[in-house]
């Protein structure tokens, strides 16, 4: 059972959507990006993040098995563990050189985008199911790395990963979590995002609109939502919706699934509810067979469904999953229809 995983999540993505709505609610709607009103985004939201938190619900099943991989695997994790961690290290030196060079916020994270080429995310998801058999004096150490290039990058993508992956490492080693320590946590989350702001040399904008800007954005998105899409269309109108958000507010938004379940063939209802659906019993499959490694595909891209697009969810966690099947197939062949064999 993948409590505090799951736990994790869920706040993660009431951050993505209940949390700033309610704020704006709150101190008024200047809170969101953009002067727009929705009646119906309050109902939408509350239903969004309900059927979200029973897509998850497959992350509490008890006795979920811990694979091990072939040889094959082996080879393609060590293979993928060291060019990753090169990577990192590479990520590090880049982005204190250009800090030094004066380099903005917005050019530090095109760079940082345009690093990560084709294949990384399957190299990354073989780095981050190594780190399940590392020391802890490696996990430190690695640990400090995601730190450094969120701050060199004033990014925020690996400290999010970070922390997601040292409460699926609870879960899997059986470590206990008190609740001061999942406030603690949080609190370190929230004093990171200040280290950010306090990075880029602004200290009249650290305030609580700047601190939420990442979530106040992705909500905000949901302003674009269009009519009628087809789910094939689904990269061609995300090129459509950054255009418009450049051509109004001088830079991109990040997308709520809300924009994409809004602007679906069938209707805001059938969208959510279908996808849901097809989400749980994906996500049951996935970890019926992959154990606690289809946990850990499911976890770390999740935020892609936060913020992404729900296609590019799909798309990364079914490759990433085919992976994985491979590389523990000759294992696992006898010992994934008895769950309690582990």
């Amino acid at each position: 059972m993948y409590k505090y995983t799951y736990i994790f999540l869920v706040i993660l993505n009431f951050f993505y959507g209940l949390i700033p709505l309610q704020i704006s609610s709150i101190i008024g709607t200047d809170f969101l990006i953009g002067e727009f009103s929705d009646y119906n985004l309050k109902r939408d939201i509350f239903i969004y993040t309900f059927l979200v938190s029973f897509s998850l619900l497959p992350l509490l099943k008890k006795n979920i098995i811990k694979p091990r991989f072939n040889g094959l695997g082996k080879l393609a994790q060590n293979i993928g563990f060291r060019i990753y961690y090169l990577y990192l290290i590479f990520l590090v030196i880049l982005g204190l050189f250009l800090r030094k060079l004066g380099f903005d916020r917005l050019e530090l994270l095109s760079i940082l985008s345009s690093t990560f080429l084709q294949g990384m995310g399957l190299i990354m998801s073989l780095f981050y199911l190594s780190i399940i058999k590392k020391t802890k004096t490696q996990i430190l150490i690695i640990s400090f790395l995601f730190v450094m290039i969120d701050i060199f990058f004033m990014g925020k993508q690996y400290f999010i990963a970070l922390i997601t992956l040292l409460f699926f490492l609870a879960d899997y080693h059986k470590i206990k979590v008190t609740i001061t320590q999942i406030i603690l946590i949080f609190l370190g989350g929230v004093l990171f995002i200040f280290l950010i702001n306090f990075s880029r040399g602004d200290f009249s904008q650290i305030d609580l609109y700047s601190t939420l800007m990442e979530f106040r954005a992705v909500l905000s998105s949901i302003q674009f939502s269009k009519q009628n899409i087809s789910f094939l269309e689904l990269n061609q109108f995300r090129t459509i919706i950054e255009e418009e958000c450049f051509s109004i507010y001088g830079y991109n938004l990040a997308f709520h699934p809300l924009l994409y379940f809004r602007s679906l063939n069938g209707g805001f209802f059938l969208n959510i509810f279908l996808y849901i659906l097809f989400l749980f019993i994906l996500f049951k499959f996935i970890i019926r067979y992959l154990g606690a490694f289809g946990v850990l595909i499911i976890t770390l891209n999740f935020i892609h469904f936060l913020r992404h697009g729900i296609d590019i969810f799909l798309i990364k966690i079914l490759v990433q999953s085919f992976m994985i099947f491979v590389f523990i197939l000759k294992y696992n062949d006898n010992l994934v229809f008895d769950e309690n064999s582990h």
